[in-house]
């Protein structure tokens, strides 16, 4: 039996934030999760890596009070918000206890699309022009006097791009709009409200920092390459920068700024930016930890990622700004994270042969978010991808030549693993064959997780 007062608190640890918590833990610290919302039929009880779970079902004050009652006997060492459902409930309950925090009601900044790019412009850091309101006549009317043939509409509490489209014109917007207002949100919130901006033609690229005090650090950078059908976007693949890159100080330098105007001065963020012609906007800032990404892909580069150094600055802040000059002199290999794509439709055999993929060279890990015996639908937007796969390579020639070769087995394996009613379900024997030839067990770490 074991008796330990310390402990961190994590507040809605779900896919984007779950893996703080295991490594918090693999370090010996205690570790508290705070679920939100009601839970799910199918969930499986508190995670292996955390001794308590609490619940909240809203983010009001009466809620946050009665979760400071309940932790009032442990000694906090942080409270941290691992996902977007736990922006605003980690910010409110940090500030009853003793731990570097955020400032009292900056979450709002950090969830609330106009909001956070209103604070850009209020702090005169360049940003889009945009527009907030529940009327779809008043949106429209911003669109006809805005000037811009192309805008971004998107929920104001949004996540993973759900309900997010890009529109050209009135019809467009009144589409997007009517299909979505007032409709749950896959965080669980309402679509009540829509942010209209400027669409910001570029480069698009994603940051993630780990903050102490104001003091910041870029722990990685990608850049998504990705595309538009109709009014939705598809991403198609990221590649992590090098720090050398032109491009890397100036998009560090521009987030420092964002990160300071939304007052995120302690924990991890995670912020998608365009680069313009007209230099780096935001698109937006989520006060939290990256989301979907395989962690241990930027550790192989670099040696660290975000969940490492946001691990390290939580057990010793006072070494943040010295391990930070030592992260920066890392060198770096040349990574991708794939985004998968099928344009088939349909049932999925009882076995999904992801062997097949191994004789790629470079592969690191795939991961699918599709079911055996399950259902395969059509990739038509951002969370309609059936898995993810990332490849690491020592030069930017092996990592293209790799990545050509995985789309063409892309192909072929969601060709072979979706069922009509005259298709046989065993593996075609190329396939087998194949398999027989590449499998190296040793040589690659496969992941497979299945989820419906």
């Amino acid at each position: 039996m074991k008796l330990q007062r310390q402990a961190v608190v994590i507040v809605g640890a779900d896919r984007k934030g779950y893996y703080i918590g295991p490594t918090l833990h693999g370090r010996g610290y205690q570790c508290i999760h705070v679920a939100f919302g009601k839970p799910a039929g199918d969930e499986a009880g508190c995670p292996e890596w955390c001794t308590r779970e609490l619940r909240i079902l809203s983010n009001d004050d009466t809620a946050i009070c009665d979760l400071v009652d309940q932790l009032k006997h442990y000694s906090i060492k942080a409270v941290i918000a691992a996902g977007d459902s736990g922006v605003i409930a980690a910010n409110k309950l940090a500030q009853f206890f003793n731990v570097r925090r955020n400032p009292a009601g900056s979450s709002q900044l950090h969830r609330h699309k106009f909001h956070m790019v209103d604070a850009l412009r209020l702090n005169g850091v360049p940003c889009a022009a945009q527009f907030c309101s529940r009327s779809l006549d008043e949106i429209r009317a911003w669109y006809r006097t805005s000037g811009f043939a192309r805008v971004v509409l998107k929920p104001s509490l949004g996540g993973y791009s759900d309900g997010v489209g890009i529109c050209e014109n009135e019809a467009d917007i009144a589409d997007v709009f009517t299909r979505n207002i007032d409709r749950v949100n896959v965080v669980g919130e309402i679509k009540d409200e829509y942010v209209i901006q400027e669409y910001l033609e570029g480069r698009h690229f994603v940051i993630n920092t780990v903050s102490v005090e104001g003091q910041h650090f870029v722990t990685d950078i990608w850049q998504d390459v990705n595309h538009y059908e109709d009014t939705w976007l598809i991403d198609e693949y990221s590649d992590l920068m090098s720090r050398s890159a032109p491009e890397f100080s100036v998009l560090t330098a521009y987030v420092y700024d964002v990160l300071d105007a939304l007052q995120i001065r302690n924990g991890a963020a995670h912020t998608e930016v365009m680069l313009t012609l007209s230099g780096p906007r935001l698109i937006e800032t989520g006060a939290r930890l990256a989301g979907g990404i395989d962690f241990s892909l930027v550790e192989e580069c670099y040696g660290y990622s975000q969940v490492s150094v946001l691990a390290d600055s939580l057990v010793a802040p006072h070494l943040f700004l010295d391990r930070s000059k030592l992260y920066e002199a890392a060198p770096c290999r040349f990574a991708r994270f794939i985004y998968m794509s099928s344009n088939l439709s349909g049932r999925l055999a009882k076995h999904l042969p992801l062997d097949m993929f191994l004789e790629i060279p470079s592969l690191m890990s795939i991961k699918l978010t599709i079911a055996p015996d399950g259902q395969l639908n059509e990739t038509k937007y951002a969370l309609g991808h059936p898995g993810y796969a990332t490849l690491v390579a020592d030069s930017a020639e092996t990592l293209e030549r790799d990545y050509a070769r995985f789309r063409l087995i892309e192909e072929a394996f969601f060709a072979a693993v979706t069922l009509n009613d005259s298709r046989d379900e065993r593996p075609p024997q190329w396939m087998e064959l194949d398999t027989a030839n590449s499998y190296r067990p040793d040589s690659r770490r496969l992941q497979m997780e299945c989820s419906s």
